[in-house]
């Protein structure tokens, strides 16, 4: 009888087999660790965010207003304007030492486009309003977690979930479904 040294082609698939299953779950296990940490820091950006906010509303009685600016001629749309965004108010600055960006931002991207979303209950052109840092009474900042059974959002009492659902966070890949704030009633 010969004696062979080696391993038959079953064992080293078997053997291989088992490497890429383990690797398999070992790379999962890390992907889903790493989207919650990034879903963590978007809690805790939007904590920082709403305590600079309540800050800011002590100081000057009222939260700033919102960077969206309803148009007057057609009556129904809102639009963004970035340089009303609240990462850019001097006046919020002072709050927060540097703004909070989502742990994903793409490169040169607005401070809209960071998914942390601020609406208010008043915009642009207000009629209420002299001094348009200080006169909106309730808030809500939105995100995207990426764990998507965490959506808080509910658009039967809240008018600020209800359009942020029906139009969205501008991508339509990070559609806002966690929010943090007051501005919920109906």
């Amino acid at each position: 009888m010969r004696k062979y040294n080696g391993f038959t082609l079953i064992e080293l698939m078997t053997v291989i087999f088992i490497i890429g299953l383990l690797t398999t779950i070992v790379a999962v296990s890390i992907f889903s660790s790493q989207a919650k940490s990034r879903d963590t820091k978007r809690k805790v950006d939007l904590e920082t965010i709403a305590g600079a906010l309540e800050m800011y509303k002590s100081e000057y009685k009222a939260y700033p207003i919102s960077g969206w600016r309803f148009d007057i001629q057609s009556s129904t749309d809102l639009t963004y304007v970035a340089d009303l965004s609240i990462g850019k108010s001097s006046k919020l600055t002072q709050f927060v030492a540097s703004f909070p960006v989502d742990p994903q931002k793409k490169s040169g991207s607005t401070f809209y486009d960071q998914n942390y979303v601020y609406l208010s209950d008043q915009y642009l052109p207000s009629t209420t309003c002299i001094d348009f840092d200080i006169c909106s009474k309730k808030y809500a900042l939105y995100t995207t977690l990426e764990n998507q059974s965490e959506d808080n959002l509910n658009e039967a009492t809240s008018t600020a979930d209800a359009w942020i659902k029906t139009n969205g966070s501008g991508d339509p890949n990070r559609e806002p479904n966690y929010r943090v704030g007051e501005y919920i009633n109906r």
